[in-house]
């Protein structure tokens, strides 16, 4: 059975300002302290990153005990996505936001790579038993 991980979870923000010629700080961005980002805007649109803070980091309203304790960090991860995301696209100069995350999908039997049988190699693998078929596991 395939079992697939998520992580590192962000948002993508795509900028498309109505002035240009001006500071990142004038359209209201702010780094992780809460300063002002540095830097200009020259006309083209830009992405910013924005990565959600970690579980149990102080301030996130979320101890390490209750890190361990939550079943669900992947939907934890993605619900604080949710909301920036949410908050980017009210901002007037976002065209676009959406989360994107590392998927990584494996094997529950044997632990490697998930990897499918292609057309190819069920002519090759599958004469000598003739039952694998297109797309089962190849382990």
């Amino acid at each position: 059975m395939k079992k697939t991980t998520r992580d590192n979870f962000r948002v993508i923000a795509v900028v498309r300002p109505k002035q240009t010629h001006m500071s990142i700080a004038s359209l209201g961005f702010k780094d992780i302290w809460g300063d002002p980002l540095e830097g200009h805007v020259w006309g083209d649109p830009f992405q910013i990153t924005v990565l959600p803070r970690r579980l149990g980091d102080l301030g996130s309203g979320m101890s390490v005990g209750d890190q361990m304790a939550s079943r669900d960090i992947e939907g934890d991860y993605r619900k604080r996505c949710e909301v920036i995301r949410d908050g980017m696209r009210r901002h007037p100069n976002v065209v676009e936001a959406r989360i994107e995350c590392d998927e990584e999908c494996r094997c529950s039997f044997c632990g490697l790579e998930w990897s499918e049988l292609e057309q190819s190699e069920v002519k090759e693998y599958g004469q000598e038993d003739g039952l694998s078929i297109t797309g089962e596991p190849a382990c």
